[in-house]
Parts: C-alpha cells; structure tokens; sequence
C-alpha cells in the first residue's frame, strides 16, 4: 500500500482519540501510540504525516525524572508538524527540574493554542522568551494549582517588575483561561482588547482575598462576548464591591460559586 494512503488512514485512525481518548481495550493506549510502538514501517510513516503531531501532549508522568535530553525530544516531536500549526498542552508536576521549555523557541512562532498546567513556580521556565515569540496565538489557558498561588505569583512579580511579556505581541489571541493564578493576573501582559472570551477559576480562598482584581480583568476586555467566572462558594459580593462594567458585545456572563453549584449570576442578552 502506497505510504501516502497508509497516513490517511493513519490520521483518520488518530482522530478517534477525540471521541475516544483511551481506546484500546487491553492496555487502554491511544491510538496514535498503538501506531508508533507496532512496526517500524508504520513508526517511520508516522513520523512522516505532519497531521499525526500538530497537536501535542507533553506530560510529565508520575514523579518521572527529568531527563537532560527533555527539550531535544521536544523539539524532535515539534519538528515532525512541519510548517502547520500547533496546539501544544504541557502538563508539568511539582519538582520538575527538566528544561523542556527550551525547545519551543524554534516553534513559537507556529502555536496556534498553548494549555499550560504546572504549579506557578514553574512558569519560570517559559517567561525568559522575547513578547513576539507567539504572534499566531488564538487560545491561551493557564492553570497553576500551586499551594499558595500569591506567594508564587509575589516571587514572579519580583523578579519580572516589568510584567511577563511573552504574551505581549499575540494579536491573534481571542480565548484565554486563567485557573489559580493569584494576582499575577496583573501582571500577565497579552492584547486584551482582541479577547472574545474569557474563563476565570478561583477555587482557593487565597485567591479571593482581592476578588476586584478580576473584575479589573474583566473591565479592561471591552470586546468580550463570552465571561465565565467562578469562585468557592460564599466567599465573594458582587454587589458592594465593583464599579460598573461596560462590554458592550457581551452575549453571556456566569458568575458562579463551582465547583459547589450555587450560581450568582447566569445571564444572556442579545448583541
């Protein structure tokens, strides 16, 4: 069979993981790996399709050692999409002393969506690139599910009293979720007037000592058409607190107390 043929049927095969992410019965693998650990001439193959790797997973599993040669096979994964873009979602645990972040210089450039979860004292590793390293950026989630989120969020500040910047320059951004962040919110520099639509999670009661700090966010999105906010449950007043908003393409708003269920405000008005 013509290896042109065996990729489409490669890349119709690898997007059942969408609808059905663990899919082998057995062994529960994916489908991509079931391709790449069966033959070497399906192996080379694959390595071959640049669909096969537009969107990548980088995870850090268990309490894995950081390998010296991290952000070699990194950028070896990233080569392999080659000029399409990318969605990339890394997933880095407590501890983490690798330097995988070193590899997405060389393909910054191309991320088309970048999801990030690591506990904050690791996005360390990612705030030295220049603010025009993601111009085709589209959507941005961020999510540090660190002890203290304002401790970390203090420190980063600190030692960037200019702003993080690596976002300065996405002109193409348009989604953006913040989970955890603390106050570095504030500091987080991105284009806020191309947002449409914007996701806030707040779960800690650190989080919540300085509830204006979101609305501020919020304020400054004068194009958003889609708000999601959520805090723990009694731990914030809307009403007191926040000077009026004004966004006039805002086409729905939840204000809501997840992950306990009780909603504060859930609304939809028409443009």
């Amino acid at each position: 069979m013509p290896p042109e043929i065996v990729s489409e049927i490669f890349r119709a095969y690898c997007a059942l993981d969408d609808k059905y992410p663990w899919h082998g019965p057995l062994y529960q693998e994916t489908c991509s790996r079931i391709i790449l650990t069966s033959v070497a001439a399906w192996r080379n193959i694959a390595h071959a399709t640049p669909e096969l790797w537009s969107e990548l997973k980088i995870h850090q599993e268990g309490y894995q050692t950081p390998n010296a040669a991290d952000s070699d096979i990194a950028a070896q994964w990233l080569s392999r999409s080659g000029d399409l873009p990318l969605d990339l979602n890394i997933s880095l645990r407590m501890g983490y002393r690798g330097n995988i972040a070193q590899a997405f210089p060389a393909f910054s450039h191309r991320i088309r969506s970048l999801e990030v979860y690591m506990p904050m004292e690791h996005f360390q590793l990612f705030i030295h690139l220049p603010k025009s390293s993601f111009p085709s950026l589209e959507t941005l989630i961020l999510d540090f599910r660190s002890r203290d989120p304002f401790y970390f969020s203090r420190e980063l500040k600190t030692q960037n009293p200019n702003g993080i910047e690596i976002f300065s320059d996405s002109r193409q951004l348009k989604y953006v979720s913040f989970t955890e962040t603390g106050d570095l919110l504030e500091n987080i520099k991105f284009p806020r007037d191309t947002v449409t639509s914007l996701k806030i999670m707040a779960y800690s009661c650190y989080e919540c000592q300085f509830p204006s700090l979101y609305f501020d966010a919020v304020r400054s999105m004068n194009q958003l058409v889609h708000c999601t906010i959520e805090f723990p449950r009694k731990r914030y007043e809307i009403a007191d607190t926040h000077q009026p908003i004004l966004l006039p393409f805002l086409q729905s708003l939840s204000l809501s107390t997840e992950p306990d269920g009780e909603t504060g405000c859930n609304a939809s008005a028409s443009p």
